[in-house]
């Protein structure tokens, strides 16, 4: 989670355009390694180098709509802004189509391997996650009724900024 100063220079979030375009770029790419980690996290290996490249997807993510939100209360008629944000939007998206398997294939850990994870020391971090995903499994959709989910957030994007112009 990206921490704001309310005193946050809008020019210290990217400092120029090339620094966005990098940024996207390195989203939709780093969207692309998450995808190829489905159905492959059955080891702690794997399990944590996703977890990780997750986080660090989440993080610029959370720089990314920051900057989006900052420069839109400026100017909300910006055209540049106003597209930026749809991009940003579909980045999200993406990642919410390419990462639904996780809660799925999660899900299908049994008691002794989520007992692992949440004692393990590697996965500290995580450990209030394995143990709501324990907890809630039997809550969580398919993986048909997730991607049908994950595909919504297409349509949520564009009522959202439709929304937020009015």
């Amino acid at each position: 989670e990206v921490e704001v100063d309310p005193h946050t220079d809008i020019a210290d979030i990217f400092k120029n355009d090339k620094e966005i375009e990098d940024n996207v770029k390195d989203a939709n790419e780093t969207i692309k390694k998450l995808a190829e980690y489905k159905w492959k996290l059955n080891d702690d290996k794997t399990l944590l180098e996703y977890l990780k490249l997750n986080d660090e997807f989440n993080k610029n993510n959370d720089k990314r709509f920051l900057y989006s939100d900052l420069w839109e209360s400026l100017d909300i008629k910006d055209s540049k802004m106003s597209t930026l944000s749809q991009q940003f939007g579909t980045i999200n998206s993406e990642y919410q189509k390419s990462t639904a398997f996780f809660g799925v294939e999660v899900k299908g850990f049994n008691d002794a391997r989520f007992d692992s994870l949440i004692k393990n020391p590697d996965f500290k971090e995580y450990k209030e996650m394995f143990k709501s995903i324990q907890k809630e499994k039997s809550h969580i959709l398919s993986q048909d009724q997730e991607d049908i989910i994950a595909q919504l957030s297409d349509a949520y994007i564009w009522f959202s900024t439709t929304y937020s112009k009015l």
